[in-house]
């Protein structure tokens, strides 16, 4: 059995979910910790922004996503969206675009185990919402990177590595295709996979209906 999770850094809805999938990654370690049946969970960045280099958000769009931000998000118990996330993706100069981001994260996948790359790509979005960090920004995801065991000098290689590039193409239309199979157009998309290739849909937004589902208790 494979759990599947498809996201974007820059997602917001992506970011609602992060408490819940990292819960959700949890507890299938420890479920793997006591069964002889395990579940694979993988995770694998979209890279859905790619159009916008500079985007300035405003109007109804803007007021949606402060909703979202300050209603639906606490009451879902959601992840945190800060005043300065607000404030940058409001002013001009917000990088609407998660190529580098994908690239960082797709990097940190190939380099590092599995854990380290996912806590990385957690942590690299709660600098986004919950710090209003321009996460595209080169010194951050260095740092970052080095925090979670990998010098900076392969990592800049890597970033720009062809690569590189073609496992995050590659990784995409991977996604794609489930994404396609089960008739959705956005992430975060939770998809499980019985060992007989057969797909289904999960609930990212909800810890609980996932675990019953999978039969962890």
């Amino acid at each position: 059995m494979k759990v599947i999770y498809i996201y974007d850094t820059l997602c917001g809805f992506c970011n609602m979910a992060r408490p819940k999938i990292i819960a959700l990654r949890n507890k299938i370690n420890e479920y793997n910790e006591k069964s002889e049946e395990k579940i694979n969970f993988e995770a694998i960045h979209y890279n859905m922004f790619e159009k916008h280099d500079i985007s300035k958000l405003d109007g109804e769009f803007l007021d949606m996503v402060k909703k979202v931000a300050f209603e639906v998000s606490p009451a879902m118990k959601g992840g945190k969206f800060s005043q300065e996330y607000i404030n940058l993706i409001s002013s001009g100069k917000f990088i609407h675009n998660s190529d580098r981001s994908s690239l960082a994260c797709t990097t940190m996948r190939e380099k590092l185990n599995f854990d380290d790359y996912f806590d990385f790509s957690m942590e690299l979005q709660a600098l986004l919402f919950e710090s209003g960090i321009q996460i595209d920004d080169m010194k951050i995801l260095e740092d970052l990177a080095e925090k979670y065991g990998l010098d900076k000098e392969v990592f800049d290689e890597s970033l720009v590595s062809e690569e590189i590039m073609k496992i995050k193409n590659y990784n995409k239309s991977v996604a794609t295709v489930y994404m396609n199979q089960l008739g959705l157009n956005g992430v975060p998309s939770l998809i499980s996979e019985d060992k007989d290739g057969n797909i289904s849909l999960l609930n990212p937004q909800s810890v609980e209906k996932t675990l019953a589902i999978l039969k962890i208790s």
